[in-house]
């Protein structure tokens, strides 16, 4: 049986707060965004059902993700998987991830799994460009991807236009199937 899935749009980040914020390459959670992740647990049903976290590997939504199962991770074996499939869809700077060699140094000695961040990930070209029919793909691809998982509940932390294309995906197959 299909897991469920449960898709979270990462806490404010520093593009969130103004237009200037666009600039800085795979911004990061304002304190504002850090304090609303300590509320996912008491506004999440289903917080301690969650069996696998899922991020996109943009710095944000690993932070988001971080600081919202915070209490899990250290009581329990939850992990984080970082999958660039689910990455933010435009070229903005903001949007555009860090290499994998930085989002490794980040995130090091934390409970994120990052080995799906692949060189070239975040170059915004080819498969992971920012058109349409790139994005279409990615988001079915992670449709899959996560139908495939064996656990039974699972919060995906990632970015809004991607969040509802997921969405868009998970409803589709589920219609087709029935």
């Amino acid at each position: 049986m299909s897991p469920i899935i449960h898709l979270i749009r990462h806490a404010q980040g520093e593009h969130n707060v103004s237009s200037e914020g666009h600039a800085i390459r795979d911004a990061q959670l304002t304190a504002d965004g850090v304090r609303q992740c300590s509320r996912l647990e008491s506004e999440f049903p289903a917080f301690k059902d969650v069996d696998l976290v899922v991020a996109s590997p943009i710095k944000r939504t690993v932070w988001t993700a971080l600081h919202s199962f915070d209490t899990r991770m250290n009581d329990d074996t939850l992990e984080i998987i970082a999958l660039p499939e689910i990455q933010a869809t435009s070229d903005r700077l903001c949007d555009t991830g860090s290499s994998p060699e930085e989002v490794a140094e980040e995130f090091d000695g934390k409970h994120v799994d990052l080995s799906l961040v692949v060189s070239g990930w975040d170059s915004k070209q080819g498969r992971w460009a920012p058109d349409d029919d790139s994005v279409m793909k990615r988001a079915e691809e992670a449709r899959v991807w996560l139908r495939s998982r064996p656990e039974k509940e699972i919060a995906v932390v990632t970015h809004r236009r991607l969040r509802s294309l997921i969405e868009i995906c998970l409803h589709t197959n589920r219609a087709q199937a029935e």
